[in-house]
Parts: C-alpha cells; sequence; structure tokens
C-alpha cells in the first residue's frame, strides 16, 4: 500500500477509534453524567416549586346554532350544520375579546383583574362540530370557578346580539377544579435531568477533544501512523511507584 494510501487508511480508522474513545471516556464518566443529571432534576423541581405559581383549569362546554328558535323545525340541513361549524370559529374569537371579558369581569365583581382575566381565557373548537371548550386558567380555583359561572351567564345573551339570528347553549357547567393544571413537576424534572447529563456529557467531551496530549503507543498510531517498535520504561516512575514494566533496579552490594 502507497503512502497515501496508509494515511487514507490511518484516518480512516483514526476517525473511528476517536469515536469509541470519546464513548470509552463517557462510559468511564458515567457516574458523574448520572449525579450531575440528578442533581439537575433536584434543582429543577426546588426551581418550579419556588419561582413557579401553581395555576387552577376550569372548563366549560357550549354548543352554537346559526338559528336562535329550533322550536317547530322537523329537521336540521347540512347548510345549517355547515353554516354552525363555521359559526363556531366566531364565537371563539368573540369569547376572548377585550369587550366579553370586560362584561364578565364587571358582573363578577373583577373589575381591576382585567388584564390577567384576559389571558386567563381561552377557547377551542372541537373538529368538524359546533361545540366549543371554554377554559379558564387562573392560581385561584374559586375565582377561576366564580369568572367561568359568570361568562356561561352572560355569553349567551351577549353573542345572541353580536351574532344575529344564532344562539349558545351551555352543555357542561364549570366545577371547582380539584387539581392542578400547571406546572408539571414531573415533567419539570425530566427535563432537568436530560439537561444536567446532556451540559456535563459536552463539557466531558470538549475537554477530551481538546486534550492533544500523546497518552500511549496506541495515539502515535492514530494520529500519526506511526509504529512502535519499542518503548522505554520510566525507571524513575517505576521506583516512586514499587514496579513499573516487572523490571527492578537499585544498588547491589558489592557492586
Amino acid at each position: 500500500m502507497n503512502e497515501e494510501g496508509k494515511n487514507g487508511y490511518f484516518r480512516t480508522e483514526s476517525l473511528i477509534l476517536d469515536v469509541f474513545d470519546l464513548l470509552r471516556t463517557l462510559r468511564k464518566k458515567i457516574w458523574l453524567i448520572l449525579l450531575v443529571g440528578i442533581i439537575g432534576g433536584i434543582m429543577a423541581n426546588i426551581g418550579t416549586r419556588i419561582f413557579i405559581s401553581p395555576t387552577y383549569r376550569t372548563s366549560f362546554t357550549v354548543y352554537v346554532n346559526n338559528r336562535t328558535n329550533l322550536e317547530g323545525t322537523t329537521s336540521v340541513t347540512s347548510a345549517d350544520l355547515s353554516a354552525s361549524k363555521s359559526l363556531a370559529n366566531t364565537y371563539a374569537k368573540i369569547l376572548t375579546s377585550r369587550s366579553m371579558i370586560n362584561l364578565a369581569a364587571e358582573k363578577a365583581g373583577m373589575q381591576d383583574e382585567r388584564n390577567m382575566l384576559n389571558s386567563a381565557v381561552s377557547v377551542s373548537v372541537s373538529p368538524d362540530t359546533e361545540i366549543l371548550t371554554v377554559n379558564v386558567t387562573m392560581t385561584d380555583p374559586d375565582v377561576a370557578t366564580k369568572f367561568a359561572q359568570v361568562l356561561t351567564e352572560v355569553a349567551p345573551e351577549y353573542m345572541s346580539k353580536i351574532v344575529e339570528g344564532s344562539s349558545m347553549q351551555i352543555i357542561d357547567e364549570p366545577v371547582r377544579p380539584t387539581g392542578k393544571y400547571s406546572p408539571n413537576y414531573r415533567r419539570n424534572t425530566g427535563i432537568g435531568i436530560i439537561a444536567g447529563m446532556a451540559v456535563i456529557s459536552i463539557f466531558i467531551l470538549v475537554l477530551e477533544v481538546m486534550d492533544d496530549r500523546v497518552k500511549d503507543e496506541d495515539d502515535l498510531r492514530r494520529r500519526y501512523g506511526m509504529v512502535v517498535i519499542g518503548t522505554i520504561p520510566d525507571l524513575m516512575t517505576a521506583d516512586k511507584h514499587g514496579s513499573g514494566y516487572g523490571y527492578g533496579y537499585g544498588n547491589r552490594k558489592g557492586k
């Protein structure tokens, strides 16, 4: 094999071996990686509990229709259903509008919390249906339930005035939430563990890559394509540690 071929061989083999060396380095430091991961998870959990306020969510569902009065109607056409589905998106926008929130806040006696209430209400439209789910998320479960209940009282009449020829019926009333909606402590702890393990792994790999010292014969062969034909033992080091390459040395009596 010519020199160029040899160099190409050594470069390819060196790259493969370098990858395995990095993996071996991570395996040797697995205790440190796990330790930092656990510390990251603990810190994420504690930080979540200290800095993130828990929130509670209550919801109610409504059905929208493009007719104000269905009494005496014997059938509903496909055009009616299509119009109602389209109307659901319109209702979703109106339910989160500033005027709707202000009206409900005034009736609930929560005028001073209007800015917070604007971000507390969200609406989702069930696909291919005329059903809306209105969510109220706040830090106080009782306040959230109270405001959601007021919305169910004022929204139907307000909607019929805004969108003429339509109606809205409440399907499920809001119920006081018994559990926290957020934060998710398990998820945040898991993220902290993964982040900690990733950061320390990257740090270990960077240190390993930046370490350009030649540590043994394999390093010479991989990096420079040199074949080691012999080694000279470090007898001074061997003396300090009591052994080295199986050789002993020292002053002999009579010599």
